[in-house]
């Protein structure tokens, strides 16, 4: 039944297409910045009788088209809300009419209005899935990832990397751009930004050909408040709890008059939590069953600061240049103490202590200056930008292993290890993005980027010998360089009808690498250029909007990856890197069906090839496990998603997000073949209680099944969430209070088959969380609608 219906609707858009209508269309945009108005209401009357013809919207980006049934003199308004209402001169309607509208700000109209306004927590917006994350609430008493985390079908993975339906390669973006940082200086960057400072989260699932390739599951961009009002505005922020203390404190200043958009902000936040990590390692031989089961509780202690300040200055109507800064610093002291058992035919033998101690200290400075210029008519867009990046990495680890026998006895002397790891990162790029509209049906993009990395890595172990002195030890010991250079371009071409619009894109991207190990004098040096074609077609019904997406995308190895010394984590585990590992390509295709901007329906598939693969390996020889990665043959995932949101009263909405999907990973690697597959549930409920005086109840649940991907058996997780929020003073204040999951059941954990070796692997974050937190706007600015500055950034695999 289902599938007659979709063929009905497609087989009535070609009908519909062929008819010949006479259309009016244009571009709605603000008289005062360069910036496209969305979601204007347009009514055409007829000029001589004044009387209604029909009315329709701009839609997200500014753009109107209105079928008109005979060529007549009309006249038309347009309305939105902070904009003094617009009417025009009188015209005739031909056929492909254009009528480019400017509205001007009304300054004086009452913020208030906005009240009966109700914004949705999720909603659909061209290509992609917005997530409201300040009025979810989410933010608030959360770092950056932490809040991430909490959104739809995301989850860390065991190393606190961002995974979303079950794919930790995303590109992150904020502000629209590129991260400049990836991996752990990513994730340290998140941390500073505190999630009160984040507005919403839009997720692109197949980006089109100007975005950069990387990403095989897709692109994941943060939108940060700014300032909305004339005049100087702000707010001050605060938070305090969890089960192990933390406090949040932050103050955001706007200010903008005339042709100037300045804002300034800075936070200061502890946070103090832990890990409970439990590794259950069975080896199995033809004589014997060996077991290691290494109990360890991770003790991390942050504090963070984070400066932020841009600029932004209108040369004209037409011209707006700006730049960005900002300081982040993220120090953290880490104890960890562990315990692992030996057991040979499950009877206990010996055991190990473990005492270890990380002092972290990371700075990052990120900077831009961008110009962007649009024409009189917005038929030609230039966007220039030049980015810059510094981070510093400064990490001292001393670990400590006693070893004992059953009735206490030191079975073999003390092991300390000492490392000093200073890293350091420079990442330069440079983006010149061009769009002309050619007519009113074709328009073309283009664009050319260069970004250059330079990384600095430096292992430096030290071992304590029996008169208590560490000396250097040059075996684990190692120096790597990496040089980076890529070179990228793209071309898009764009048409668009009434019910119709399709998006052709092809992307080139040059890359050149030389990886230099100063430690044993070798290089190892690439290059190699990839093409990246996109397509989307998009057709809209009465209520209803189809849509079919493909990109090739490409995961590049990250830099540390490539690296083939030993990194020492523990007695029983170490990582090393693979010189010869090589790119991921993903071809990803999306269908969706969304019906009311409230319901969507996406059927998904990705076909990945040379797929980089985490491996776990036993060492029976040294009694370690060895963490590394490699390519794999291939891996196919496909999936089901729906997510919808529902009005069952006035004052209670639900948000409802599902996701079904299957996995097949297949390795040919010799010692290390699988073919396995398997199945994935993730659900989402999220309830808002409206209530009297401006209260508001949140509670949301959910359960992952969890499921398999390739010889990793990721078991279950579900947890419960309710906050309490009250806005009061003229909604200057918000109060909330907050318990996140209650249940203490949001955890990974996973199980790894690979030959003879089985291991339980369980990480358990600090979840159950308890804080109150307070906001208090300031400033009696009136609204205005400001171009969103490009403030950051750009990602590379750091």
């Amino acid at each position: 039944m289902r599938l007659l219906f979709i063929t009905f609707l497609w087989l009535q858009s070609f009908l519909t297409f062929g008819q010949i209508k006479i259309e009016l269309k244009g571009t709605v945009t603000s008289s005062s910045v360069i910036t496209n108005l969305g979601y204007v209401a347009i009514t055409v009357f007829d000029a001589n009788t004044n009387k209604l013809i029909t009315h329709s919207y701009s839609d997200e980006v500014g753009n109107y088209k209105i079928s008109i049934k005979k060529e007549a003199k009309v006249y038309i308004k347009a309305d939105l809300l902070g904009y003094k209402s617009y009417t025009s001169d009188h015209f005739i309607v031909v056929e492909n009419t254009i009528k480019n509208i400017v509205l001007i700000e009304n300054i004086e109209e009452l913020d208030e209005v906005e009240i009966f306004q109700k914004k949705k927590l999720i909603k659909l917006k061209g290509d992609k899935l917005i997530y409201n994350v300040e009025l979810a609430g989410i933010g608030e008493g959360n770092n950056g990832l932490e809040t991430i985390s909490k959104l739809p079908g995301m989850r860390l993975d065991k190393d606190e990397n961002i995974v979303f339906r079950g794919n930790g390669n995303l590109q992150v973006m904020i502000n629209g751009k590129r991260s400049l940082l990836s991996g752990e200086a990513l994730n340290q960057y998140l941390k500073t930004l505190g999630g009160e400072n984040l507005k919403k989260i839009e997720i692109i699932v197949n980006p089109s050909a100007r975005y950069d390739a990387s990403g095989t599951a897709g692109i994941i961009n943060i939108e940060l408040k700014k300032g909305k009002n004339i005049g100087l505005t702000g707010s001050l922020y605060s938070s305090i709890g969890g089960e192990y203390f933390k406090n949040s404190n932050g103050l955001n200043l706007y200010y903008q008059s005339g042709n100037w958009n300045i804002n300034f902000g800075t936070r200061y936040a502890i946070n103090n939590s832990i890990n409970e990590r439990e590794i259950i390692r069975e080896i199995t031989s033809i004589t014997e069953v060996k077991t290691l089961e290494q109990l360890n509780d991770w003790l991390p202690k942050a504090t963070s600061y984070s400066g932020k300040f841009g600029v932004e200055y209108s040369i004209n109507k037409n011209a707006i240049i700006g730049t960005s800064w900002n300081y982040n610093i993220y120090n953290s002291d880490n104890k960890t103490i562990g315990k692992t058992n030996e057991y040979l035919n499950w009877k206990k033998l010996r055991f190990t202590l473990l005492d270890e101690f990380t002092n972290e200290k990371d700075k990052t400075l990120t900077s831009n200056i961008y110009y962007n210029y649009a024409s009189d008519s917005l038929t030609t867009k230039l966007n220039m930008q030049l980015n810059y990046a510094n981070y510093n990495n400064d990490k001292f680890e001393q670990t400590k292993n006693e070893y004992f026998l059953l009735g206490g006895v030191k079975y073999q002397d003390d092991f300390t290890i000492r490392l000093n790891n200073p890293t350091r990162y420079h990442v330069l790029n440079a983006i010149i993005d061009l769009e002309h509209q050619l007519n009113e049906s074709f328009k073309v993009e283009t664009g050319v980027k260069y970004s250059y990395v330079n990384n600095d890595y430096n292992n430096q172990y030290a071992i304590q010998n029996v008169t208590g002195v560490f000396q250097p030890n040059i075996a684990r010991s190692n120096h790597l360089l990496y040089k980076e250079k890529i070179f990228s371009s793209y071309g898009i071409v764009s048409w668009s009808s009434e019910k119709w619009s399709l998006q052709g894109g092809l992307r080139s991207e040059s890359i050149n690498y030389k990886a230099t190990s100063i430690t044993n004098n070798k290089n190892n040096t690439k290059s190699y250029t990839s093409w990246f074609p996109s397509l989307s077609i998009n057709k809209v019904l009465k209520n209803d909007k189809l849509q079919f997406s493909y990109s090739k995308r490409i995961q590049r190895p990250r830099y540390l990856d490539l690296n083939p010394f030993y990194e020492y984590l523990d007695t029983y585990n170490v990582s090393v890197g693979n010189p010869d590992l090589q790119p991921q390509f993903t071809n990803a295709f999306n269908f969706s069906w969304i019906h009311k901007q409230k319901t969507s329906v996406s059927l998904y598939s990705n076909f990945n090839s040379d797929v980089i693969y985490y491996k776990v390996a036993y060492d029976p020889v040294e009694n370690i496990t060895v963490n590394s990665q490699d390519n794999i043959a291939s891996s196919t995932n496909i999936g089901l998603s729906f997510s919808t949101s529902i009005r069952f009263k006035e004052w209670w909405d639900i948000n409802f997000n599902n996701d079904f999907s299957y996995t097949r990973m297949k390795s040919d690697i010799v010692n290390y073949e699988f073919d396995d597959q398997g199945y994935n549930w993730y659900v989402n409920i999220n309830n808002e209680f409206s209530l009297r005086d401006k209260w508001k109840l949140f509670f949301e649940g959910f359960y992952n099944h969890g499921g398999v991907y390739g010889n990793w058996n990721n078991k279950s997780s579900y947890d419960i969430s309710i906050r309490m929020r009250k806005v009061s003073g003229n909604d200057k204040w918000k109060f909330q209070l907050k318990g996140d999951n209650l249940l203490k059941k949001s955890l990974f954990s996973s199980v790894v088959t690979q030959g003879n070796v089985v291991t339980n692997w369980t990480n358990k974050w600090e979840t159950r969380r308890i804080s109150f937190s307070v906001t208090y706007n300031f400033g009696d600015g009136k609204k205005k609608s400001i171009k969103q500055a490009d403030l950051l950034d750009e990602k590379k695999r750091l």
